[in-house]
């Protein structure tokens, strides 16, 4: 009956995906990274040329966000 059964495969398959939940749920955030462009100079930063030839300020930048409040823990909770 377990093998043949399609609601017990149905409720085997829930409980996995669930597991997946609460394993997801307990990870941390990513960080992002980004990098951002400003002041060009149109009159000499644009055009042809190499990268570092042109004018222009840049902005590398890393974010990570950080939980508080057991957020982490209501996730799992939660899952």
């Amino acid at each position: 009956m377990r093998q043949n059964s399609p609601a017990l495969r149905v409720a085997e398959l829930a409980l996995e995906a669930s597991g997946a939940d609460v394993a997801t749920a307990g990870e941390t955030p990513n960080p992002q990274l980004s990098l951002n462009s400003a002041s060009i100079d149109y009159r000499n930063g644009i055009g042809a040329g190499a990268p570092w030839d042109k004018h222009a300020d840049s902005i590398l930048r890393i974010d990570q966000q950080l939980e508080r409040g057991g957020k982490r823990v209501l996730r799992q909770k939660a899952a």
